[in-house]
Parts: structure tokens; sequence; C-alpha cells
């Protein structure tokens, strides 16, 4: 935890310098572009200096002033949220940003006589104020578009758990009247039947709110799973896995072989006469996975389950794919 609150303590730490570096950054472009045009507009030249010191001079006298502009400017409109509507909020920033100035500008008086250029100084607040404007609805709306994706991530998060939490009941209750024939007709397959699903529910609790686990321990959970559906369909379903000494130390979402693996029982017919085979493909990015179509009349065209899993590898940047390529069913599950 310690690690974690300090990785995101330097993350905010570089992000709040990096916004310093391009304020600072684009307060010295204003002012270099402004003593520029100001200078052409009063002196009809660029460098109507005598000297170098004299240039000094003129610049430290302007540079102060619009520095208090900008920073006075930056906190009236980053500072001014309380206003809902826009046009509130710029009216109110145009009352106190001409406020300041007047006060800048007095101040101003008391150090340096021969009056105040009104009609520039107005401009110059009014560029000065306009940037920040244009900056901070920038920022507001990225910060917006942020807020909103990260609402869609966790929207999405929870509606699948609620998917999780409706499956797993439901292939509890199947399981448990499985269990309940086996008893009477084979106490080996009903006792192996018991350990393969105290597994998968021991991990199903222990990975209850984590949004990546180790392709180790999702084929560990897989490979409980297919035995648990391999005594309920009597041998007419199995999964044949190629590749697996390329599984490291990839990490893909929890229950994704799971939701997979049940979304073909649930659409094809599983049975001694059209035995189904899955195969599952390790390759070094990706894992492939593919079985014949042999759909059933009654099956659901909904996919709930692959909607979610496209979802959710897209919120992490991946591509997740699964459609029909001919007789089969294939689907490409990219590592995290």
């Amino acid at each position: 935890m310690h690690q974690t609150n300090s990785g995101n303590s330097d993350k905010r730490g570089k992000g709040r310098m990096k916004y310093v570096l391009l304020y600072i950054m684009g307060f010295m472009s204003y002012y270099v572009w402004f003593q520029i045009f100001y200078n052409m507009v009063a002196f009809g030249t660029i460098y109507p200096y005598k000297s170098v010191g004299d240039m000094f001079i003129g610049v430290g006298l302007n540079i102060v002033p619009i520095l208090a502009l900008f920073l006075l400017n930056t906190l009236v409109v980053f500072c001014n949220r309380r206003y809902n509507r826009t046009w509130k909020k710029v009216v109110t920033d145009l009352l106190l940003s001409f406020s300041t100035l007047v006060v800048v500008n007095l101040l101003f008086l008391c150090f340096r006589s021969g009056g105040v250029e009104w009609a520039g100084t107005v401009m110059n607040n009014f560029l000065i104020l306009l940037i920040n404007e244009v900056a901070y609805y920038i920022i507001h709306f990225k910060a917006t578009t942020l807020q909103a994706e990260k609402a869609n991530r966790l929207a999405l998060q929870l509606r699948y758990d609620m998917l999780q939490t409706q499956v797993n009941p439901h292939f509890l209750f199947n399981s448990l009247n499985i269990l309940a024939s086996l008893i009477y007709i084979d106490r080996e397959k009903s006792h192996a039947f018991t350990l393969e699903l105290s597994k998968m529910y021991r991990y199903i609790v222990k990975n209850q709110g984590r949004d990546t686990v180790t392709l180790t321990e999702e084929m560990s959970f897989l490979n409980n799973y297919v035995n648990v559906l391999k005594i309920r369909y009597t041998e007419a379903f199995n999964v044949e896995i190629e590749g697996a000494d390329r599984i490291q130390n990839q990490r893909i979402i929890p229950y994704t072989m799971q939701l997979l693996i049940e979304n073909v029982t649930k659409h094809n017919v599983v049975s001694a006469e059209q035995p189904v085979t899955v195969y599952v493909r390790f390759t070094d990015d990706h894992i492939e996975v593919e079985n014949k179509i042999v759909e059933k009349a009654n099956a659901e065209p909904s996919n709930i389950g692959l909607k979610y899993l496209t979802e959710l590898y897209r919120n992490k940047g991946k591509t997740f794919t699964a459609g029909r390529e001919g007789d089969f069913f294939k689907v490409h599950i990219p590592y995290l």
C-alpha cells in the first residue's frame, strides 16, 4: 500500500510540475509577444532601446505588472467555481479581473511616475484573461471527460460483477443438483465433483474485486471448471490446450476463460452423440479459443458476457474479439 501511495504521489508531483512549466512557458511566450507588439505600436520598432541597460530597465518595468496581472487573472479564473452557468462565471471573471487591473495600476503609479496607458493595459488584461479562460475550459473539459470515462468504467465493472453474481449461483444450483444425483450413482465421482467445485468457488471468493489475475491462476481455475463439466456431461465435453509452455507472467481479466467455456455450453449441443471439444492455444501475445458450432435450437443470442469482456479489455487499451468464422466460433484474448 505504501508503494502504491508513493507511486500516486510521484505521478501527481510530476503532473503539477508539468503544469508549472507550461504556465511559465505560456507567460514568457505571451510577454515576448506583447513587448514586441507594444514596441512596434509605441515606437515603430522592435528595439527602441538606447542600450542593453536601457532594455533591461524597460523590460523590468513592464514584466512585473504583466506577471502580476497574469497571476491575478489565473487566480480569478481558476478559483471562481461557484457558478454552474458559463455566462455567469465569465461575467464575474471580467468584473474581478478588471478590478484587479485597477489595483495593480494604482500600485504601479506608486513606484513610477508618468501615468498609466490605460488603453494598452486594458487590452493587455483582456488578452491575459482570455488566455486564462481558454486554458480553464480546456482543462475543465479534459477533467470532465476523464471523470466520465472513469464513471463508465466503474459502471461497466459493476455490471460485470452483477453478471458474475447472477452466473455463479445459477451454476452452483445446477452443480448441486448434479451432485445430489451422483451421490447415489457414483460415490467416487461425487467426491471428485465436490473437490473441484470447492476449488472453483475458493478462486471466485479470492478474486472478487480484482481487475486482473495471472494466467496461471486463471488456467488452474479453468481446469477445475472443465473437470466439473466433464462429470456433468459424462465426458462429452473436452478442452484441448496447446502451447501451455508459453504461460509465464501474463495477466488477463478474472473469469474470462470460465465465461468463454460457459458460453460454449450455453449455445451449443453437448451430448454423447455430439461431443464438444474446445481448443485453447497460447501465443506470445494472446490466447485463441475456438470450438465447432453445433448451435442449440433455443440458444439465447444476447452474448452479454462477451460484450462485457470486450468493453473491459477495451478500457485497458486492448482488443478482445469474438465471432463466427465459418463453422467455428473463435475468440482472441489479449494479455494485459
